[in-house]
């Protein structure tokens, strides 16, 4: 299930969203609604989608939901112009228009204030030529969502690029931004990133970090997430393999590398070592790792990433004596998500998914561990025991990062005060060009006698300070390296402009 193409969508709302999602559409047409305590299936839902599928509410009470093809509004209609997307992206396989997108956390929802992005990672696409970051754009009029087609651009070329499945996402230290991981499929053991930003996308410098045989040769990815507070990041992998690190929300970088290996190390696509579903609990203690066979839960602690403990939560009935998952009538947990309820829901699905099983009533339920901060089995597992009214999760969840995730307030990030945008005005600061090599200049139309500006690099230490006066100065940056930076402008009269820049 290799990935071609990602895909990013910007949709212009001029609402703002921080709320966790309360309407979940994922699977087989499935849905589920959270009302304070309870939880209610919605059958109205129209997305299809095996693997990857997104939603976001607004504080209007309106919302969206996505498999990355196509996107619905809250009436449960296709937004304007998704088919033409869908048409565009799929030029040689429609076989997404009945499964959706095949491809793990294969679809993120990232709002600011004006819009939202969604990313999608597509893993058919057309021909060569088409692999990459695309961008479009999604506006709103009053209640009305529209998709304009002609906003398609190409940001980045992916062709000689493989990444692994799993999107994650977390917010930038600044609360506004987001940090975008995934990794690559080589020898190089090599994390990918971008900086998501309401004026662009930056890529990010790569890292190499982590477990070089976990990746190797092999993009069957299981899920990848951030905890609640996005300071450490988990990778699972289907040949029983998982990696934890420290994250630094300001920098992106990742550090404090362990791996755990639950039961014995033994690769292969249907053996009952495989890690595919995972979760981690609101307070971050404890992990949770579906393989065929099993749910395990891990105790970490969450200063050294050291394994603390181990227990066996449950084990799966309709997981063959003979150890080996090859037949539809098996079923299996599948992708976990953590809810706004503080509960974890756990998709079920036949290990090839939407084929004829004598099992398919178990599908149309997902199963919630209660309590997951709890250690053993005070966590409160019921396997089975949330009803979809007859529609199947197949193995699919909704994958939402932590909206509600604010500053990380002294952090040298932690850059906007007043508003969460810049608001475009007349005597706002220019600098050109954008990305730079060697210089920048500055256009600096308000009426002052003297500024001072200043770089700093994405760790908060200033490497460039210059006292002028006038409208344009040109500046070398040729010594700086490679990379984003920060800027701030201050006036003698004390305001401050800020934003950002990148050095190639």
């Amino acid at each position: 299930m290799r990935k071609y193409i990602l895909l990013l969508l910007f949709i212009a709302l001029n609402i703002d969203s921080t709320a966790q999602p309360t309407h979940w559409y994922f699977g087989k047409e499935a849905g589920i609604i959270f009302n304070n305590v309870s939880v209610v299936a919605d059958t109205s839902g129209k997305l299809r989608s095996i693997e990857a599928s997104a939603c976001i509410d607004f504080s209007d009470g309106t919302f969206i939901y996505t498999n990355g093809y196509r996107c619905w509004d809250n009436n449960h209609q296709l937004i304007t112009n998704s088919d033409s997307i869908f048409k565009f992206l799929m030029t040689t396989n429609y076989l997404p228009i009945y499964y959706g997108n095949t491809s793990v956390n294969g679809c993120k929802l990232l709002p600011f204030n004006d819009f939202v992005y969604v990313l999608v990672d597509n893993q058919y696409g057309g021909s060569a030529l088409d692999l990459g970051i695309y961008a479009y754009k999604i506006y709103r009029n009053n209640q009305a969502f529209h998709i304009s087609v002609e906003s398609i651009r190409q940001l980045i070329n992916h062709n000689n690029i493989h990444t692994i499945e799993s999107l994650a996402a977390c917010k930038h230290a600044n609360g506004r931004d987001y940090w975008l991981v995934s990794h690559l499929v080589d020898s190089t053991n090599t994390f990918i990133k971008f900086l998501v930003a309401p004026d662009t996308i930056y890529s990010m410098p790569n890292q190499k970090i982590g477990s070089i045989e976990y990746y190797l040769n092999s993009e069957l990815s299981g899920q990848t997430l951030f905890n609640q507070s996005g300071t450490k990041l988990y990778m699972s992998h289907w040949n029983g393999l998982i990696d934890v690190f420290d994250f630094n929300r300001c920098t992106g970088e990742l550090k404090n590398f362990v791996n755990i290996k639950p039961g014995t190390f033994n690769p292969g696509f249907y053996n009952k070592e495989r890690v595919y579903g995972m979760s981690v609990s609101p307070d971050g203690s404890k992990i949770y790792a579906s393989g065929w066979k099993w749910l395990i839960q891990y105790s970490i602690d969450t200063n050294t990433n050291q394994l603390l403990s181990q227990d066996t939560i449950w084990n799966n009935p309709y997981f063959p004596s003979y150890n080996f998952c090859d037949n539809n009538n098996c079923v299996v947990p599948l992708q976990h998500q953590l809810a706004p309820n503080g509960k974890i829901y756990i998709a079920n699905g036949t290990a090839i998914i939407d084929q004829p099983s004598n099992n398919d009533t178990i599908q149309t339920y997902l199963s919630v561990i209660n309590n997951p901060n709890a250690q053993g089995s005070a966590c409160n597992f019921q396997p089975y025991a949330v009803s979809l009214l007859g529609r199947k999760s197949w193995a699919c969840l909704p994958n939402n990062p932590n909206y509600n995730l604010g500053p990380l307030a002294g952090s040298p990030c932690d850059t906007l005060t007043t508003s969460n945008e810049l608001k475009p005005n007349k005597n706002i600061v220019r600098v050109y060009p954008n990305p730079a090599s060697d210089y920048i200049t500055l256009f600096v139309p308000r009426l002052t006698k003297a500024w001072q500006f200043a770089l700093y690099d994405i760790q908060g230490r200033e490497v460039l300070h210059v006292n002028s006066r006038g409208a344009f100065r040109s500046i070398n940056i040729s010594h700086l390296a490679q990379g984003m930076y920060l800027w701030k402008l201050v006036y003698e009269d004390g305001k401050v402009e800020n934003g950002k820049m990148v050095k190639q």
